[in-house]
């Protein structure tokens, strides 16, 4: 496992002295967390007081201090404690809401962890992308300019995260894509303030194409076309592929869709054994509705690179039971730290809702962004980027090696799940209807070459 790399890239440009050099509204947007920040004064020469929020100096911001002091990072209270502002900007509305909503509950929890442990202040502040990427990057844009917030998480579909992960990145804020699975995320298209805390494409279909061949050997991949079941489908076929098994055709589907017959149907004209689901949230839940209504499961097996326990919670068990193998990012009935035992329970207590993978990728997001902060003693984007690089995690809601490569991907175990029979899936105290099936470490499915420029 390697150890944590000397960073040695420049440091990206505080937001506060960015914003602050396009006006005094931008400066005023910037204020963030509470510390002295010299927002008047003119410091050390550089008119923000060094920028490290505590100066020992007398600094107060009112243009006759020193204010530069011995700096302990943005959002250092005059106590040593910190505070910082969190964005939680993901979708709250549309087939990707119920995603969305976990992310933002796991977010809490860790939030609240956070405050108990460590010395620090977290506020939070929310905004719905719609699952639309302008409008998530103007969302993101706002929160900054007019909240300061410190750093942001969220996003849900990729193409709405890698957008603002790009606007993150122009703009000096740390920013962790919560649920983007796509292979572009910290491939071509990553960005040096982007993370993404969860498992790619490529990690989940290699954790699964050996399954996959075990169960049928010519496969049909539908899959939703954008930028997620793009990627999602070359990871599938590859992984097929490799492990010995054949892909008669693909089928993309629009995005979002309520009506698969016509693809379905497209599938079953072709000779095949399987059909390979990349389609992820409600309408994943509408596809594999459709898939058995139709009686196409008569015709094929069915699997998938990302299952979300929560899509298949809104069916019938006797549809579920007979959805096949599937990989996934996380599930409440994979091997589990004592940490992760408490975090199950804690989003039962505190939320009345049943974990998924929604609420540990929320909760990963927060802790890992709060906590490299603290270690950096800064919500400086570069500081934090330098933490994060190489760095390999204590605590985990996952067991297994868990470490940040240098493209920004937390490489990870990565599962794969099947079914309980019926008379065993558990309603309460929560939902849980699938059973471990195999696991293979991050390293083993992890790209070796991601095609990230960092």
């Amino acid at each position: 496992m390697p150890q944590r790399r000397q960073n040695n890239w420049q440091h990206s440009i505080d937001r506060r002295k960015f914003l602050a050099s396009v006006g005094a509204s931008g400066a005023l947007a910037l204020a963030g967390c509470t510390g002295d920040d010299g927002d008047g004064g003119n410091g050390n020469g550089n008119g923000n007081g060094n920028g490290n929020g505590n100066g020992n100096g007398n600094g107060n911001g009112d243009g006759n201090g020193n204010g530069n002091g011995n700096g302990n990072g943005d959002g250092t209270t005059g106590s040593g404690s910190m505070e910082f502002t969190v964005g939680v900007i993901t979708a709250r509305s549309g087939s990707y809401s119920f995603l969305g909503e976990a992310e933002f509950e796991g977010a809490q929890l860790a939030r609240q962890h956070l405050e108990e442990e460590e010395n620090v202040t977290i506020e939070i502040v929310t905004e719905d992308t719609e699952t639309d990427p302008s409008t998530g990057q103007e969302r993101m844009q706002r929160l900054v300019n007019r909240e300061g917030v410190d750093f942001a998480l969220g996003g849900v579909s990729s193409s709405v995260a890698i957008q603002m992960g790009r606007w993150a990145s122009d703009n000096g804020v740390a920013y962790m894509a919560a649920g983007s699975h796509s292979d572009a995320t910290t491939g071509e298209q990553c960005a040096e303030n982007m993370y993404r805390p969860t498992c790619s494409n490529s990690m989940l279909a290699n954790a699964m194409g050996e399954a996959m061949y075990d169960t049928a050997d010519s496969w049909v991949i539908m899959y939703a076309d954008y930028t997620w079941g793009q990627t999602g489908e070359a990871a599938v076929r590859n992984s097929l592929q490799e492990a010995g098994g054949t892909v008669v055709d693909s089928i993309p589907t629009p995005f979002p869709n309520d009506d698969y017959t016509q693809y379905l149907n497209e599938a079953s004209d072709l000779d095949a054994e399987g059909l390979a689901v990349v389609i992820a949230g409600t309408t994943q839940r509408i596809v594999t509705q459709q898939f058995f209504d139709g009686g196409f499961d008569q015709e094929f097996e069915m699997a998938g690179p990302l299952h979300e326990e929560a899509v298949f919670w809104g069916m019938d068990k006797e549809i579920a039971a007979e959805t096949g193998v599937w990989a996934t990012p996380y599930a409440n009935c994979v091997p589990h730290t004592d940490l992760g035992e408490q975090f199950v329970d804690e989003i039962v207590e505190e939320f009345d809702s049943s974990p998924f993978s929604r609420h540990e990728m929320g909760y990963l997001s927060m802790d890992q962004l709060v906590r490299a902060a603290l270690r950096a003693g800064s919500s400086d984007a570069g500081e934090i980027r330098a933490e994060l690089e190489g760095y390999e995690l204590d605590r985990t809601i996952k067991e297994g090696d868990h470490y940040w490569r240098d493209d920004h991907q937390l490489i990870q175990p990565v599962d794969t799940i099947t079914a309980l029979p019926v008379g065993e899936m558990q309603d309460d105290p929560y939902q849980s209807w699938y059973q471990h099936n195999t696991r293979k470490e991050g390293d083993e499915v992890a790209r070796a070459d991601s095609g990230c420029g960092l």
